[in-house]
């Protein structure tokens, strides 16, 4: 079963653009201010800290692009759904069995036309008769579009999950090693 509620994922992805934006400021500021350190401080030791500095800076930017990655995949999401509407539900696995249904309804509506066409309207009440034939070749009509449009809705949200998918497995998985300096 899908579940998207889309207010809610706008939340999620503010919130995150929030963390994204913190996190960058503090890693921006703690790796000036250990640079700065590095500047005062001068002997053999000073060297291989700045050595870790540099690289545990790039771990950090390795991480930093991994989070806004992520968050991409997330702005998609909420963009894509979107557009279909705020609260989506919807049993991918039911697809068949619903368009069969709408199918039925069809094929009970053209019986039910058919039958109008081999009644007699010549008498007094033709014109209701053939009022009512017009009805239900309207739902029917209402029907096949209904059909349509719900085939066309499955189809748009089984893309969008392909793509999804797809751009999850496409994430790096990060890992952040432990910073050891021992002097």
């Amino acid at each position: 079963m899908l579940e998207v509620n889309v207010p809610n994922l706008k939340n999620i992805v503010e919130n995150l653009n929030s963390l994204i934006n913190e996190y960058e400021e503090v890693k921006l500021n703690l790796f000036n201010q250990l640079n700065d350190s590095c500047v005062n401080w001068q002997d053999g030791n000073s060297i291989e800290f700045d050595n870790r500095i540099y690289y545990e800076k790039t771990e950090a930017d390795l991480f930093f692009g991994s989070l806004k990655n992520k968050k991409a995949v997330y702005d998609f999401i909420h963009d894509k759904y979107s557009e279909i509407g705020k609260k989506i539900r919807m049993n991918l696995n039911a697809r068949t069995k619903v368009i069969s249904s709408l199918d039925r309804c069809c094929q009970q509506a053209t019986t039910v036309i058919n039958l109008f066409s081999n009644v007699d309207t010549g008498y007094r009440y033709g014109g209701e008769i053939n009022a009512q034939k017009a009805k239900i070749v309207a739902v029917k009509k209402e029907l096949e579009n209904l059909k349509n449009e719900v085939n066309n809705l499955y189809t748009k949200v089984e893309q969008i999950e392909t793509e999804i998918r797809a751009k999850i497995d496409a994430l790096e998985i990060v890992k952040i090693n432990g910073f050891d300096f021992v002097i």
